[in-house]
């Protein structure tokens, strides 16, 4: 598994949030004032596929 740091999914992207946790494993999660900062495992086959959806979401396209 691929560890990665997920900064400040915004509160509204549910679905992002769902995924990780349902792909990966969460090793730590901190609720900010600007989202969720997650921390997460995830499978080499869903990592390029997250990081690729997770700038979506940082771009504000959430593709």
């Amino acid at each position: 598994m691929n560890a990665a740091s997920v900064s400040a999914i915004p509160f509204h992207r549910g679905d992002v949030v769902s995924f990780l946790y349902e792909k990966g494993e969460v090793l730590s999660r901190q609720d900010t004032p600007a989202g969720v900062r997650l921390e997460v495992a995830l499978p080499a086959v869903w990592a390029a596929r997250a990081a690729a959806f997770l700038e979506g979401v940082r771009r504000g396209s959430g593709s």
